[in-house]
C-alpha cells in the first residue's frame, strides 16, 4: 500500500456491504486453452502472468456480489459463465493496460490514493479506513495490499485508455437529427393473418400416408434412452443447527461429509454405496429406469442429478453434485441402462396422425398465403383480398421504432420489427415475404407513416444526444479493443493455461 496511507489509524466497524472495485468487464470474445502450465497462473498476455489468486479473488467478488442480490448461490451454467468472463475480462484489461503504456498513459500515486481513500473511507469522518482495507484485501480477497495495489493500478489505467477512447467519438447535428426521425417516425401496417390451427385439413387419412409418414420421421417417435441409479442424499437441512445459522456455514457442512464419502468409496471402490455411509447423515436411495425429460419423485433437485446421471457410464461414480434449489449434495452411481428403442407404428398410430395433420396444415397455410401474396402484387386490396379467403384484414395502428419489440395487435417479434421498419426505411408498401410469428403467417403492407411534430422532435434531441453518444462510445471501445484482441492473438501474445476447479465455497 502507499506509504503514507499505510500510516492512517483510523478505524471503524466491520462494513457490512463490501465495495467492489473495478469489475465492468466487457467480455465477449471465446477463447482457446493450452495443455501447458505456468504454476499457479491462468493466463499470460505479453508477457505477463495472469495469477490464479487474482482470478479467484475476482470470482469470489462477483459471486457474493451475485449471492447478495439474488439471495441463492450461483446454478452451474451461471458459474461456468462467471468463471470465464472473468477470464476473459482479465485478459482484455491486460491488454487495455499494455496499450496505455505504449501511448503513454498512466496512473500516478495521487489518482491511486484518492481511489483507495475514496472506496475505504469512513462513511462518519471521511477518512482512510485501514483496518477495513487490511480485511477486504487479505482476508476476503486473500490478497497482499501489494498485489492488489499493482492491479488496482492497472485497472485504472485500462479504465483511463477507454476513457481517453470515449472522448474521441462526437456526434454531429446531422447525425442527430436523422437519428431522431428516424426513431420518432410512426407507421401503421396492414396485414393478412393465417392461423394453420384455424384452417380445415381432410377429415380422412389413409393408414398408407400415416405409414409413410411414420417410416419417413422415424427418430420422432423413439423411446428415449432411460438409466436407473444409486445415490446417496445428504440433505441441508439435516445439517442446519438452527433458522438463524446461515446458509453457507450449513453448506460447509453438508460439502464436508459429501466429499468424505466420496472419498471413502473413490479408496474403496469394491463398496457399495450404502456400506461406505457410517455415522454421516446421507440417506441410500435406488431408483427405477428414468428418461432425461423426467422427473424422479423425492428429488427437490431432479434435474441437476438426471442431467449428472446422463453423463456418466453404467458403474461410473459421479463426483460430488450440490442441488442448487434445495442446496442439498448427492453421489450418485448408475446401476443399469436403456438404450431408445423404436416405438412400432400400431403403438404410435395416434400420435403419428396428429404429428401428419400439423404438417399438413402448416403446407395448407403455405400454400394460401402464397396465393394472398399474389392476389396484393397485383395490387388487390388488403380488405378484398382477406375477404375473398374468408379472412379478415387489420391494421397495427401507428407506433415508433423506439417503441420496443412488440407489434400492436400480434405480439413480440424481434425479426418482425426489423424487417417491418426496413421496409419503411425503404419506401417501399408490400413485404415482398410473409413473416412467421407465433406459429403463424402474416402478410404486411405499410399503409401510412407520419413524423413527429416540431415540439416532440426538440424534446426527444437531448436525451437523444445522451444515447447516441453512448452508443457510439460503446460501440468504439468495444471494436477497438477486439481489434487489439485480435492482433494479440495473431502474434500469439495471448496464452490460456488451464484454470484449477474453483468450487463455489472456495
Amino acid at each position: 500500500m502507499l506509504k503514507d496511507i499505510r500510516r492512517s489509524v483510523n478505524t471503524f466497524s466491520i462494513k457490512l456491504l463490501m465495495i467492489l472495485l473495478v469489475l465492468s468487464f466487457v467480455l465477449f470474445y471465446g477463447y482457446e486453452t493450452t495443455s501447458s502450465c505456468s504454476p499457479g497462473s491462468v493466463a499470460k498476455v505479453r508477457g505477463t502472468l495472469i495469477s490464479q489468486s487474482e482470478f479467484t479473488s475476482r470470482l469470489r467478488v462477483q459471486m457474493e456480489n451475485y449471492r447478495r442480490v439474488i439471495n441463492r448461490d450461483l446454478d452451474e451454467s451461471l458459474f461456468g459463465f462467471f468463471r470465464q468472463s472473468i477470464l476473459e475480462g482479465l485478459v482484455n484489461n491486460t491488454l487495455l493496460f499494455h496499450e496505455a503504456q505504449q501511448l503513454g498513459i498512466e496512473v500516478g500515486d495521487a489518482i491511486l490514493r484518492r481511489t483507495l481513500e475514496e472506496n475505504f473511507s469512513n462513511p462518519e469522518t471521511k477518512q482512510f479506513d485501514l483496518q477495513f482495507y487490511k480485511n477486504y484485501v487479505m482476508r476476503y480477497l486473500r490478497s497482499s495490499p501489494k498485489q492488489y495495489e499493482e492491479q488496482l493500478r492497472a485497472d485504472l489505467t485500462a479504465s483511463k485508455l477507454r476513457s481517453f477512447l470515449e472522448r474521441s467519438v462526437k456526434v454531429s447535428s446531422s447525425e442527430l437529427e436523422a437519428s431522431v426521425v428516424h426513431k420518432n417516425r410512426q407507421v401503421n401496417f396492414e396485414f393478412i393473418a393465417v392461423d394453420p390451427q384455424s384452417l380445415e385439413t381432410a377429415t380422412e387419412v389413409s393408414d398408407d400416408d400415416l405409414q409413410q409418414y411414420y417410416e419417413e420421421h422415424q427418430s420422432d417417435f423413439l423411446k428415449p434412452a432411460e438409466r436407473k441409479i444409486e445415490y446417496l442424499h445428504l440433505r441441508s437441512k439435516d445439517y442446519q443447527k438452527s433458522e438463524n445459522e446461515e446458509r453457507q456455514e450449513t453448506d460447509k457442512k453438508v460439502k464436508a461429509d459429501a466429499e468424505k464419502l466420496l472419498a471413502r468409496l473413490k479408496a474403496r471402490p469394491e463398496d457399495s454405496l450404502q456400506e461406505v455411509i457410517g455415522k454421516i447423515n446421507a440417506t441410500y436411495k435406488t431408483t427405477g429406469y428414468f428418461a432425461k425429460s423426467d422427473t424422479i419423485p423425492g428429488i427437490p433437485d431432479s434435474n441437476v442429478v438426471v442431467n449428472n446421471a446422463f453423463a456418466l457410464k453404467v458403474g461410473e461414480l459421479s463426483n460430488v453434485v450440490k442441488g442448487w434449489l434445495s442446496g442439498d449434495y448427492y453421489i450418485l452411481r448408475v446401476v443399469e441402462e436403456r438404450p431408445p428403442q423404436q416405438r412400432s407404428f400400431d403403438e404410435v398410430k395416434a400420435e403419428v396422425q396428429i404429428n401428419y395433420m400439423e404438417v399438413e396444415k402448416v403446407k395448407q397455410a403455405e400454400r394460401l398465403v402464397d396465393r394472398l401474396l399474389a392476389k396484393v402484387r397485383s395490387g388487390e386490396a388488403f380488405t378484398e383480398t382477406a375477404q375473398k379467403f374468408g379472412l379478415k384484414a387489420d391494421e397495427t395502428g401507428f407506433f415508433r421504432q423506439s417503441d420496443g419489440q412488440s407489434i400492436p395487435k400480434i405480439g413480440y417479434s424481434k425479426e418482425a420489427y426489423t424487417e417491418l421498419f426496413s421496409l419503411a426505411a425503404t419506401g417501399d408498401q408490400l413485404l415482398k415475404k410473409p413473416l412467421k410469428i407465433a406459429g403463424s403467417y402474416y402478410i404486411f403492407r405499410a399503409k401510412a407513416e407520419k413524423t413527429a411534430d416540431a415540439t416532440e422532435l426538440q424534446e426527444a434531441l437531448e436525451k437523444e444526444r445522451t444515447d447516441l453518444l453512448a452508443d457510439k462510445r460503446r460501440l468504439a471501445t468495444t471494436e477497438w479493443t477486439k481489434w487489439v484482441r485480435d492482433s494479440a492473438e495473431a502474434a500469439g501474445d495471448i496464452v490460456f493455461y488451464e484454470v484449477a476447479s474453483q468450487g463455489q465455497n472456495q
